[in-house]
């Protein structure tokens, strides 16, 4: 790549144009074209203020250093993915990531990394927040967003960011923006899951296809949900509901469940509850008792295995793989929810509670917290 290119690069990514960077340079839109073209180079006196406009060091203009950039910036996304995803130490990632952006303020992939890990833990972990505080950071990481946009360029893929800004947006009630960022996005049979498999043939595209169904049923579980959450629905609708996104889930994935033990895992909880409010006792007692299986399941399956249908022979499911809220394993989030939910209350003298309680405690005892596993890779 030649100095033409990397300014071309460099600028397009931050959404600078040729006037702009020759005006901030005191010289020609047409001295900077000529450049890009490579018909001519900047003078080496130029490379500083071109350094310091792109926020590069002058060898990365150069491009000294452009391939060992690449490789540390992957190194911290790996850690950050090691850390945070399967360890769930979102604390230190999120400061880990903040560091390395310092040094590396342009760069979108960990602009990208850091937004999600802030996300993750202020907006999906169950992290409790005053409501004032949590309204800010929804606007820091917008904010974060907005910079990853501008330095990712007009050929890079924004699409994240601007998923993220229509939840936000949407949570901090600015409607009209986040429906203005939403119907900007590809729809679903535009997207790449859809469109990908049909440039394959053979093991190649089933393996797309298999993945691409998957995507589709979890597409369909937050349906559901949003569904549940935003209809008048009686609680026996609601239970109702609950059962449709286990069935579907079960349909699809089979006995085997792998990953999918946590999602029913999080719906599980809530129909015991739920039946809890009808006061039956019993089903909130088997549905509980079913929650213990799935967060066992979860827990204990192998870092990588199998799904069992033909219909998803191709596909896998990898334990690292795994995007962790907290340190917390799904025993001891039970043993919150019995407890925030008053079931040891509700359930006092209960033999069959009293065996549940029994072997979840037993499983917490013997399952080390999440932050006690090493990484698989050790990066510094």
């Amino acid at each position: 790549m030649t100095i033409g290119t990397r300014i071309k690069h460099l600028r397009q990514e931050q959404n600078i144009t040729q006037e702009q960077l020759a005006e901030s340079l005191g010289i020609t839109s047409c001295a900077v074209s000529q450049w890009e073209c490579d018909r001519t180079a900047p003078d080496i006196s130029q490379l500083p203020a071109l350094a310091n406009i792109f926020n590069v060091t002058t060898d990365m203009l150069l491009g000294v250093d452009i391939t060992r950039r690449k490789e540390k910036i992957d190194e911290f996304i790996e850690y950050n993915r090691l850390n945070f995803n399967v360890i769930g130490d979102m604390h230190g990632s999120i400061n880990y990531l903040s560091g390395k952006l310092k040094e590396y303020p342009n760069a979108p992939d960990l602009i990208a990394a850091l937004a999600e890990s802030e996300y993750s833990l202020y907006f999906q972990s169950g992290m409790e927040l005053a409501e004032d505080e949590k309204k800010l950071k929804a606007k820091e990481i917008i904010l974060l967003c907005e910079r990853g946009i501008k330095c990712t360029g007009r050929d890079g893929n924004t699409n994240y960011f601007k998923q993220l800004m229509v939840y936000l947006h949407s949570y901090l009630g600015n409607i009209e923006m986040a429906q203005k960022i939403a119907v900007s996005m590809p729809s679903i049979p535009q997207t790449c899951d859809m469109l990908y498999p049909r440039t394959l043939k053979g093991k190649d595209a089933l393996k797309e296809y298999q993945n691409l169904l998957l995507n589709l049923m979890w597409l369909a579980t937050i349906a559901i949900n949003g569904i549940r959450c935003n209809g008048e629905y009686t609680l026996d609708e609601k239970i109702e509901i609950m059962m449709l996104k286990e069935k579907l889930i079960k349909l699809i994935v089979g006995d085997k469940l792998n990953f999918y033990n946590n999602v029913l895992f999080y719906n599980s909880m809530p129909l015991s509850k739920a039946y809890l409010k009808k006061n039956d006792k019993q089903s909130a007692l088997s549905e509980l008792e079913k929650t213990l299986g799935y967060a066992e399941g979860y827990e204990t399956r192998p870092d990588t295995n199998k799904y069992e249908p033909c219909w998803l022979s191709e596909t896998e499911d990898h334990r690292e793989y795994t995007n962790k809220h907290s340190t917390k394993t799904n025993y001891d989030e039970l043993m919150d929810f019995l407890i925030k939910s008053d079931y040891f209350e509700i359930f006092k003298g209960n033999t069959k509670f009293e065996e549940i309680h029994s072997k979840l405690k037993t499983l917490i005892s013997d399952t080390p917290p999440s932050s006690a596993m090493p990484p698989r890779q050790k990066i510094v």
